[in-house]
């Protein structure tokens, strides 16, 4: 077993993407066949606007991370409106319900926001 838990078959990837619209992103491209392990995320507001975020999987309005459309996470970089950054606690792995979908993030606005982590694609 790897120490990223049963069935991994990658490495571990990052992510480092940094979406400036209001619209929906791949965060993690998807395998097919694979589910997506989240290792790590750190989300932080480069904008004092308020950008309302929520995180799901492609084609999809399954809650993902505690979120969904209605129940988002509001985020600006000087904490009036929202958080300033947002962080899956270490050792708190997320994963995916369907195999072969993508993590997209929903941003409300056309303000900054950057997303880092870590993630491995894994078989049930």
């Amino acid at each position: 077993m790897s120490q990223y838990g049963a069935g991994v078959t990658s490495g571990l990837n990052f992510i480092d993407i940094t979406p400036k619209t209001a619209a929906t992103h791949t965060l993690i491209p998807a395998l097919a066949g694979h589910r997506i392990r989240i290792i790590s995320l750190f989300a932080r507001s480069l904008s004092s606007t308020e950008n309302n975020v929520y995180f799901k999987e492609e084609d999809g309005t399954a809650n993902f991370l505690g979120t969904n459309s209605t129940d988002v996470e509001a985020f600006d970089s000087l904490s009036i409106s929202g958080k300033s950054g947002w962080v899956v606690p270490p050792g708190a792995w997320k994963e995916t319900v369907t195999a072969g979908k993508a993590v997209q993030v929903v941003l409300s606005g056309a303000t900054a926001m950057s997303f880092v982590g870590s993630y491995v694609y894994f078989k049930d």
